[in-house]
């Protein structure tokens, strides 16, 4: 039998140092291609995450501008029909806000 001689485990038997070496640098390579699978869906989850949270600010800079025209015609005494129809867009507003933070918070529910 041939003897490895650059081996200390080895003995009377064939030394599998090379083998087992294959085996764990498979196994790493095989740990590495998963972990890059999974780095690249958290990258995909993330960017659409934040995809939603653009809108979400998006909706929120427009509500409050619309309230601060409510208050502005408020104060200047508009008509019952532009107030109205200021109050209208508001409340259209916060529901688009809603719908649009409902679905960061599912985005981020990862």
């Amino acid at each position: 039998m041939a003897i490895d001689q650059g081996c200390a485990t080895s003995s009377n038997w064939r030394c599998n140092c090379n083998r087992s070496g294959r085996l764990v640098s498979w196994a790493y390579r095989r740990k590495i291609a998963i972990l890059k699978a999974e780095n690249g869906a958290w990258e995909g989850k993330l960017a659409f995450a934040h995809e939603k949270e653009a809108v979400v600010s998006q909706k929120r800079n427009e509500l409050e501008a619309t309230v601060q025209l409510l208050s502005n015609q408020a104060t200047a005494n508009a008509t019952a029909q532009e107030i109205a129809a200021t109050t209208q867009r508001v409340t259209a507003v916060a529901r688009e806000l809603a719908s649009a933070n409902s679905a960061l918070s599912k985005a981020l529910i990862l």
